[in-house]
Parts: structure tokens; C-alpha cells; sequence
């Protein structure tokens, strides 16, 4: 499929995707902004299997990419984020990852990394909460109820199982939060 493998990594801007194409990532292209359109997500549906979200980590790349995953939900295509750092010291955007040494690698493993749409919006609202402490587990796993209450039996089991290992916590309860929330 136009060498593409059926996978397509969407970015905000051309220059990224010129970095991207620069440094052998062709699968790249852009939505010029972050108002990705329903037309442009009929037209990229037709390319490709899978897309790769890229958007900035700022509230504007993060508002994008919720958008983005309500826009392709609506299609068959399977949707990861690629979640760039946030760190003070980190490059924050594709052009500036590729151009750091080992850049090439690290954009790689991001790739590999990337996150699907539960898993994204299970870590973006962990990053709410002090997991240190009962209460921000518990308002975690309450708002991870609501989210896992949305997707299939499977995968409230998958998720389920991960919270309560990562949190300590009893699965049922958590299955039982879940149900609650339905």
C-alpha cells in the first residue's frame, strides 16, 4: 500500500514531516493543524490499516489527539498515540528528537511505545492523581472505571488485571467498580 505497510504516522505540521521523511520515516504525513476534519480521516481510512497519532505533548497537541481518536472510532482503523517527552530537557517535537543523536532510535522506540486509545486515556488521567496516596488511587480507579466501562469484556479483563497488579488492588473490586459504571 504505497510503501506504507498499511501504517501512517499523522502529525500536526509539513515539517515534521519533512524531519520524519529526512530520517526514513515515509510513512509520514500531516493534517496541517491540529482540526483534523472527518474527510481527512474518510481519506487516510482508505491508506492505511493503522495510524500513528503524533501530535505535541501541549494541551492544544493533547486536545488534538482526543479529537483525533473520536474522529477514527468511527472507522476500522487501529490507532496508537506516540507519546512524545515532556521533560524539561527533552525534545519536544519529532524534528527535534531526530536531530539529537540517537535520535533516529529514540523516535523508534516511541513508535514501538506507542500507546492505544484505553491505554492513552488511562494514562493521561493517572497523570491526575498522587498514587502515592489512598485517595488518588482510589479517584484513579474510579475514573479508570469509567473509561474501561466503554470497551469490550476482553479488554476490562486485560486492563482490570494491570491496575490491580500495578495498584495493588483486589481485580474484582475493580471488575465490580467497572459493572457499576456501565
Amino acid at each position: 500500500k504505497n510503501g506504507n505497510n498499511g501504517k501512517l504516522i499523522l502529525c500536526e505540521g509539513y515539517m515534521d514531516v519533512i524531519a520524519l521523511h529526512k530520517y526514513g520515516f515515509t510513512n509520514a504525513i500531516a493534517g496541517l493543524g491540529t482540526a483534523l476534519t472527518p474527510e481527512q480521516v474518510t481519506l487516510i481510512s482508505r491508506y492505511a490499516e493503522e495510524v500513528y497519532l503524533c501530535y505535541d505533548a501541549d494541551e492544544a497537541g493533547q486536545k488534538a489527539v482526543r479529537a483525533a481518536l473520536s474522529l477514527f472510532s468511527k472507522t476500522g482503523v487501529k490507532i496508537k498515540v506516540i507519546m512524545l517527552p515532556t521533560g524539561e530537557d527533552e525534545a519536544k517535537d519529532p524534528d527535534e528528537i531526530l536531530r539529537r543523536p540517537a535520535g533516529q532510535d529514540k523516535f523508534q522506540s516511541l513508535i514501538d511505545n506507542a500507546l492505544n486509545a484505553v491505554e492513552y486515556y488511562l494514562h493521561i488521567t493517572k497523570a491526575k492523581y498522587n498514587l502515592n496516596t489512598a485517595d488518588g488511587r482510589q479517584n484513579y480507579l474510579n475514573d479508570a472505571s469509567r473509561i474501561l466501562a466503554r470497551v469490550g469484556p476482553i479488554e476490562q479483563d486485560v486492563y482490570a488485571s494491570k491496575l490491580a497488579d500495578e495498584l495493588n488492588v483486589d481485580k474484582n473490586s475493580i471488575i465490580t467498580t467497572i459493572n457499576y459504571n456501565q
